[in-house]
């Protein structure tokens, strides 16, 4: 999960320099924030499964925003 998290938090802050909309590096950002928090204060008072359940909801908040944004990034090709 830590992967898919980080992976599409990449994908939020490239977005953000290529559009310059500052917006989805807050995001990204914030959702960071998000994880490493629930991880630390999840996993000293909830069983794990339960770290795992709420570490996968805030992967899945970062991973489908950043999935839409990805499909509508244009595609650039070099001429070589």
């Amino acid at each position: 999960m830590a992967v898919a998290l980080h992976v599409s938090l990449s994908v939020l802050v490239f977005a953000a320099v290529r559009s310059g909309k500052l917006r989805l590096f807050l995001l990204a950002v914030l959702l960071h924030a998000a994880g490493d928090f629930a991880a630390v204060t999840t996993a000293a008072m909830l069983p794990p499964a339960a770290t795992e359940l709420i570490l996968a909801a805030v992967t899945a908040a970062g991973v489908l925003p950043a999935a839409r944004f990805y499909k509508k990034m244009p595609v650039f090709t070099e001429n070589t």
